[in-house]
């Protein structure tokens, strides 16, 4: 029997040999795996027949007992065979697969973000219309409440640029030569230098206390200045009444009248002479003050008995103020006349 195996082994005849059943169905098995694994398939199948072959020609001649092996040991590896092929395939099959996924992954991420990015310019574009337009309606509120608060943020700053910048006064101290009234409480501004404030811009003049009770516009508008003359009975001050009189020249009617400027404020007369110039305006020194909350002020006409030198035709306006004096004694009386009678009457009054 070993000699008979050892002529088969030289004839390549034997046991290497396969049924056909065998053969077709490895054929087949190759054909199925692709052409690029058929040919590596086929010589790594050679090779591992082959490879048998030669070991067991090895063993068959050194020994003689292990036939039932030999003939066993191709069998064995040529499975082996197999299966390393099997695995082999398997693996790149895993493989392909891994990696159709991870491009497939990859092409999902990608067009994720193209829609995402075409949202966002969507949602941006729809945004810049609201925002200038103002009247697009959306169904997204978080995207209207922004564009409306966006539309009044931008209507206030257009509001600011067209708006012009408001102006704010600018006091300083000055001296009047003559005098003047506060444009805030209407009461003269007493005194021979220094009397107040006026705002370089609009000429707006007034006390030094009152500057901080002014409104900050500059110029004031106009209904807040229109203030009408008169006392105020609660902080007894204000300009009644103002305008020209005339008194005795030197309190004696036989020499003559004089010509003054009186103003009826903060319940006081201030009587002001006129200077001897072209402008004849009142001069700033004030020659004499009537309290009218004195307990013996009082107003009245007169008849011709009372003023023997004043003309007849003066006598309808002329008047009498009665004070009282400091030093007490007799009480002061000053007579005062007026252009017309009717001018006497609103002196009277007021």
């Amino acid at each position: 029997q070993i000699k008979e195996l050892q002529a088969r082994l030289e004839t390549n005849e034997g046991f290497l040999e396969r049924p056909s059943s065998q053969m077709s169905y490895l054929d087949h098995f190759l054909k199925e795996s692709g052409g690029g694994s058929s040919s590596t398939t086929h010589t790594n199948s050679t090779l591992a027949v082959n490879m048998p072959s030669q070991q067991n020609s090895q063993h068959v001649t050194s020994t003689s007992s292990s036939s039932n092996n030999l003939t066993n040991t191709p069998m064995n590896q040529h499975n082996q065979s197999l299966t390393s092929l099997h695995q082999q395939l398997a693996h790149q099959q895993i493989q392909q697969q891994q990696q159709q996924q991870q491009q497939a992954q990859q092409h999902q991420q990608s067009h994720t973000y193209s829609n995402a990015q075409q949202m966002h310019q969507m949602h941006h574009s729809n945004y810049s219309m609201e925002s200038e337009e103002g009247d697009v309606e959306d169904n997204r509120g978080h995207s209207l409440s922004s564009s409306k608060s966006n539309l009044s943020d931008h209507s206030l700053s257009m509001h600011s640029v067209m708006m012009p910048k408001q102006k704010v006064h600018q006091f300083l101290v000055r001296t009047f030569s003559s005098p003047t009234k506060c444009n805030h409480c209407t009461s003269l501004m007493v005194g021979l230098t220094r009397q107040g404030v006026v705002c370089e811009l609009c000429g707006f003049a007034c006390h030094m206390i009152c500057c901080q009770k002014v409104p900050t516009q500059c110029p004031v508008p106009s209904d807040q200045t229109k203030r009408p003359l008169g006392i105020d009975p609660t902080r007894g001050i204000g300009t009644a009444y103002e305008g020209y009189v005339k008194v005795p020249k030197l309190g004696a009617v036989k020499r003559g009248w004089v010509r003054q400027f009186v103003v009826v404020c903060d319940f006081k007369l201030f009587l002001y002479d006129i200077t001897a110039d072209r402008s004849a305006l009142p001069s700033v020194h004030v020659t004499q003050v009537l309290d009218m909350r004195d307990p013996e002020f009082a107003v009245s006409g007169v008849r011709e008995s009372d003023v023997i030198h004043a003309a007849k035709k003066d006598v309808p306006c002329i008047f009498r103020i009665t004070t009282s004096l400091l030093d007490g004694g007799p009480s002061l009386q000053t007579l005062m006349l007026a252009d017309t009678e009717s001018e006497k009457a609103k002196w009277v009054v007021a």
